[in-house]
């Protein structure tokens, strides 16, 4: 070749090589962009579930003098469920209402013992990866077997639950039907005997029907 001809290559390739370090930052950007992007949606995908407190409820009802229902119901929910569908619901047992203050009271001192045990919580494993396939407005009937730990007992319970996507963020649990539980699972006999002698009471019911309706958002 002509010298000519090897000065023109050299002056091509070293052209190239001084324009190639311009596109490397924002091929870098890029990238790192896309990347952080992936990141978010994959984070965003799998986070964690809150309950709404605002928008649920838990109540129960007792039952007097073998004839007189009353419902009460909780006031401090707090409740999640992780990205692998571990869920748990937790109640301060110290904040419900009866609508009787004295009868507020004497359940958190002499029923409940709060100071001593504060909270009850249901922990339960839930399909999530399947409930995440619902369309909005579906509903589904699920059997959920979970623990329930109360005044330093534990039980395992089972709720018959309705599950509803209700917005693309946002699904209801409520119970189908009521879920049952005994003051003797929970070594509540002698304190609802307690309160059964206080109030001058013939009797108090053992048990109590609990009913829910659940609103956990992302």
């Amino acid at each position: 070749r002509l010298q000519g001809d090897w000065s023109s290559d050299v002056c091509s390739s070293d052209l190239m090589r001084a324009r190639s370090p311009r596109w490397v930052p924002a091929m870098n950007l890029a990238r790192t962009l896309l990347a952080a992007g992936l990141l978010a949606l994959s984070a965003y995908g799998f986070a964690d579930w809150e309950l709404d407190s605002d928008a649920s409820s838990v109540s129960f009802v007792s039952v007097k003098n073998a004839a007189v229902a009353e419902s009460h119901y909780f006031t401090g929910l707090t409740g999640r469920v992780s990205k692998a569908g571990n869920a748990t619901l937790a109640l301060n047992m110290t904040a419900f209402e009866t609508l009787i203050p004295i009868r507020n009271e004497r359940m958190v001192e002499h029923l409940f013992e709060s100071a001593r045990f504060p909270l009850a919580t249901f922990t339960v494993d839930v399909p999530i990866a399947e409930l995440l396939k619902m369309k909005r407005g579906a509903s589904a009937q699920r059997d959920l077997s979970g623990t329930l730990a109360l005044h330093g007992a534990t039980a395992d319970l089972t709720a018959t639950v309705i599950v509803t996507r209700v917005g693309k963020n946002a699904f209801a649990v409520a119970s189908q039907r009521p879920v049952i539980v005994s003051a003797a699972q929970f070594n509540l006999a002698g304190g609802l005997e307690t309160l059964r002698e206080i109030a001058g009471l013939v009797s108090i019911a053992p048990s109590v029907p609990v009913s829910f309706s659940l609103v956990f958002r992302r």
